[in-house]
């Protein structure tokens, strides 16, 4: 058991019941590492990047396939070194999504530090996997955008959540999107996502947070006792991590804090 701490940025009262639910789920239900018969799982190519396919697998319920949904994106956690976006333990995150009638849509992403040690892994080449997986999600975005009626989805209710190295590609993709950056040309101008979803991530920044256009409806969870990527330290690894502590703050949105077990 760790003690959890959730954060919700609380500007957009359609998000909050998806949050509420994510925090349900983190909290109360049995986990369960199968798919249903109800849910239907197709897998996609959406890029080919370096010498990596990227594919991406769509959940959704059987009897609303042929219905248009919201979707939420995930991306995997393992530190930008390993992952999978089809493990296991994920799936009961997926199920309770497409119960609720959320298209979900887990994607990969290239793993830039694979077969780096520690002692390898300077600030810039830290940075570079981050952007890597930013710019992944970005085409990612793009291909559903692209194929919005193939895959039933409404293109303007696109959310995104992640774990751990997922969660800092999330937050990192909005802070970009947000401050019009380069790499966020690769998505229509002016597209936001609906909300992020963060599983104990954070926003790297050389210069601080701030953000030119509003961020995009935000929840944070993190465990108080994470070793790996500690709650309560303003650096992990590298130095270039932002105090997750202060990452409320630095939005300026209310916020409501629910303590919990996970």
């Amino acid at each position: 058991m760790y003690d959890t701490l959730g954060i919700m940025i609380n500007r957009n009262k359609k998000i909050i019941p998806i949050f509420f639910l994510s925090i349900f789920i983190s909290a109360n239900i049995a986990f369960s590492d199968t798919i249903p018969e109800n849910i239907v799982k197709q897998t996609f190519t959406y890029a080919h990047k370096d010498t990596t396919e990227l594919k991406m697998d769509v959940y959704r319920l059987e009897k609303s396939k042929n219905q248009q949904q919201a979707v939420m994106i995930f991306l995997f956690g393992g530190g930008f070194m390993t992952g999978s976006r089809d493990k296991k333990s994920y799936h009961a995150y997926f199920n309770a999504m497409c119960k609720r009638d959320i298209t979900v849509i887990s994607i990969d992403y290239r793993l830039a530090l694979a077969g780096l040690k520690i002692s390898e892994i300077k600030p810039a080449t830290f940075e570079k996997a981050i952007n890597a997986g930013v710019e992944d999600l970005y085409t990612a975005t793009g291909y559903i955008i692209t194929n919005a009626n193939k895959l039933n989805i409404d293109a303007s209710h696109i959310m995104v959540s992640g774990s751990s190295a997922g969660a800092i590609i999330a937050l990192q993709a909005d802070h970009i999107l947000k401050n019009e950056m380069p790499l966020s040309n690769i998505l229509p101008h002016g597209f936001s996502y609906k909300g992020i979803l963060s599983f104990s991530g954070g926003i790297v920044s050389r210069n601080g947070i701030k953000y030119m256009r509003e961020p995009s409806p935000t929840m944070f969870i993190h465990g108080r006792k994470d070793k790996v990527v500690p709650y309560s330290k303003y650096s992990f690894l590298i130095g270039v991590y932002t105090d997750r502590k202060r990452l409320p703050n630095i939005l300026k949105k209310k916020i409501m804090i629910m303590p919990f077990l996970s």
